[in-house]
């Protein structure tokens, strides 16, 4: 018999402490009161069933393709398989996820401490890998946006977009997602791939038709080009892509 999944009761709860910069939130909680970590430590069960109800969210959807061949096979071999697996190391701040898999099956990222981001100054968010989808850029900026007024500054880089659309429209669909992200106030589109080293400026790929040169930056490159020192969030999706 075929169930329907159904949002989990249970709400992940940030836990935020007034005026602590995030550089001393684990100082901050080795010096509370013992009632007072007593309610971190309930506050971190409730983080817990949360990633609990989220990973049976996608072993238990059989409404799902993938869900059900994955399951037909061992999880942990899968490249999707540690969306079942715990982190060994709780997050000693906020653990939040940008979007649940009970509303959108997949582009929600674990974020940790998402709530202390932009506190001291502007935000940088990088994301490596897009494949048309800004879901977890967007669900960031309206967070950072909800709590600081102002959003982050973010960079989404994915030198493959113009290979992959639909119908040969490969340059149209790339512009009208740029659009859609300056529309929005979502962040900048870049057409390059990231390199770990800095004589690797080209990445030679083959399509259907034929090869391809994409340009690729080491995270040093990327930063000096947008004049950023740091980044607070940098996310890498690029499905197997990563060798």
């Amino acid at each position: 018999e075929k169930r329907r999944a159904r949002m989990p009761a249970g709400a992940i709860h940030p836990v935020r402490e007034p005026g602590v910069d995030a550089t001393r939130a684990i100082d901050v909680l080795a010096g509370l009161p013992s009632r007072d970590r007593l309610k971190l430590f309930d506050r971190a069960m409730e983080r817990s069933r949360a990633r609990a109800a989220e990973r049976d969210g996608f072993a238990l959807n059989h409404m799902n393709t993938l869900s059900r061949r994955l399951g037909a096979r061992n999880y942990s071999t899968a490249f999707i398989g540690g969306l079942l697996m715990h982190a060994t190391l709780d997050c000693p701040l906020d653990l939040l996820k940008t979007r649940s898999v009970w509303r959108q099956w997949d582009g929600g990222k674990w974020v940790c401490g998402l709530s202390y981001i932009g506190w001291t100054r502007p935000c940088v968010l990088y994301s490596i890998g897009s494949n048309f989808d800004a879901s977890f850029e967007a669900d960031v900026q309206k967070h950072v946006r909800r709590h600081r007024g102002a959003g982050c500054d973010v960079h989404i880089y994915d030198p493959t977009l113009p290979y992959k659309s639909k119908h040969g429209q490969g340059d149209a669909q790339v512009e009208a997602f740029r659009r859609k992200l300056q529309r929005d106030r979502v962040g900048a589109l870049h057409l390059i791939g990231l390199s770990a080293d800095a004589n690797s400026t080209e990445l030679t790929m083959r399509t259907r038709r034929r090869e391809v040169r994409m340009p690729m930056q080491t995270l040093e490159q990327m930063l000096r080009a947008n004049g950023h020192t740091c980044v607070d969030i940098l996310k890498i999706d690029v499905d197997g892509a990563e060798s």
